[in-house]
């Protein structure tokens, strides 16, 4: 059998098994009672955390050092000369190239250090059954799976609804709660709604909104920071085929900004589901 590990404080006992002290421990742990399970309960990272994450270390020193010189794209040569030749005889050909330089050309013309602060250190909140609290089931669907919103990159924490013009986060709707990642040491702002204020215990979700079965949150800011780097994803896809086309290491500037920022903070973006199950929120902040 596996060895227990020692920081569970319960017996290798089936739940029916269990004394009654052994049985509110149980409860604690799994967020069955009133006091929830205590934040300092499971210690992170545990010892099968820390073995696995060495293994991923190691992995990644096999091939540390080892990658191209030169920048490698998804496109083939052949595909680039074809795009040359094609530009030189073709209007839309043309004008794809020319949008590609366009918006390259405006990345690099940002200042240096630019997404150090434009790409946040804390993630995204999940896209799934996002919803606008103003207008939902009025002039909005009650569950829209992707980041809906009317958004500017030069004015980034504006989020408009397209159905009916209201700007977030305002006064009447804004990030009034907090869930809590006890292990991780984060906190994610998100948006209640005044019956889930009323119960008493919001993360059950006995009034949360619902897209269909799963019940769903929304967050304003981390609708924002999640366009924030959804954005900066998309400029390098752009980056990339400018400096293919034209050679010019102007292109390769911000390129490596976007990719040295998301190797600092991609790790403490926190995992999501598709039902919006967050990793560490604990089993009282539910979805059906």
């Amino acid at each position: 059998m596996e060895e227990w590990p020692d920081y569970l404080p319960l017996p290798i006992k089936r739940v029916c098994d269990l004394s009654a002290r052994q049985l509110k421990t149980f409860r604690d742990w799994m967020g069955l009672n009133a006091s929830g399970a205590p934040v300092d309960a499971i210690p992170y990272p545990t010892p099968e955390e820390q073995s696995h994450r060495q293994k991923r270390e190691r992995w990644k020193r096999r091939f540390a050092g080892k990658g191209r010189d030169e920048p490698t794209l998804l496109i083939r040569k052949e595909q680039m000369s074809r795009l040359k030749k094609n530009v030189e005889v073709d209007a839309t050909a043309r004008r794809h190239r020319d949008d590609i330089l366009s918006d390259a050309e405006a990345v690099a013309s940002l200042p240096r250090g630019f997404f150090d602060s434009f790409i946040p250190d804390r993630g995204p909140w999940n896209p799934g059954g996002n919803f606008c609290p103003n207008c939902v089931r009025e002039k909005s669907p009650e569950g829209i799976n992707n980041y809906f919103w009317d958004w500017d990159w030069q004015d980034p924490e504006r989020l408009t609804c397209p159905y009916c013009g209201m700007v977030f986060p305002n006064a009447q709707y804004s990030d009034n709660a907090s869930l809590l990642l006890p292990r991780l040491g984060l906190s994610y702002k998100i948006h209640l709604r005044e019956a889930e204020f009323a119960t008493d215990d919001w993360r059950l979700g006995d009034s949360t909104e619902r897209f269909v079965a799963p019940l769903i949150h929304i967050s304003f800011c981390g609708n924002i920071r999640a366009l924030r780097i959804n954005w900066a994803i998309a400029r390098l896809k752009s980056l990339g085929l400018a400096f293919a086309i034209t050679k010019d290491k102007r292109f390769v500037r911000p390129l490596t900004e976007i990719l040295s920022r998301f190797a600092q903070v991609y790790a403490n973006y926190p995992l999501q589901s598709y039902f919006q199950d967050v990793v560490d929120s604990g089993p009282r902040f539910r979805y059906g």
